[in-house]
């Protein structure tokens, strides 16, 4: 249970127990053991993150900027903000998407380009990639650009719609 507490000198505290009974032969209640935590720290920290995401969910909005990472080893997107759901047209309900669905959000005619410089064709040579295409979904210009920011295993990558910038 979570529940606050406000201590001699105004300061509120969240704290969180846990706790369970304990009973004798008869099933009557013996004693009661559990532990308090004072959480205080961690929520004030969960805020402040909460609000951070907002903000950068707007700043991705507003730019048309979306971000997006994928596992090396399993060669799978493994996050995608909701700002790259929307720049390819897919339902955050559904999920990530495969890697044959969003291909198939890529202009026919520079699909076959974007699987040879991107590195779902060749994960293991470079460190990155940077490449510019035409969304089949929107019919504007989409970018991407990726770094591997843990060696061999995760790209972190944005996505962005170029049309307006040309």
């Amino acid at each position: 249970m979570d529940y606050r507490i406000v201590l001699p000198d105004g300061t509120i505290k969240h704290l969180h127990t846990i706790g369970h009974p304990i009973l004798n032969e008869s099933g009557d209640l013996a004693e009661f053991v559990g532990t308090a935590m004072d959480v205080t720290a961690s929520k004030a920290a969960k805020k402040r993150c909460g609000g951070a995401r907002v903000y950068l969910a707007d700043a991705q909005r507003l730019t048309r900027t979306g971000s997006w990472a994928w596992n090396v080893a399993t060669r799978q997107s493994v996050y995608w903000s909701l700002e790259n759901y929307r720049l390819f047209g897919f339902d955050p309900e559904g999920g990530i998407p495969s890697d044959e669905a969003f291909y198939q959000r890529v202009h026919p005619e520079d699909r076959d380009r974007v699987r040879r410089e991107v590195f779902l064709e060749k994960p293991d040579e470079g460190s990155h990639f940077d490449v510019d295409f035409e969304s089949f979904f929107q019919a504007e210009r989409l970018s991407m650009f990726a770094r591997q920011v843990t060696p061999f295993t995760t790209y972190l990558a944005i996505s962005w719609n170029t049309s307006a910038h040309r």
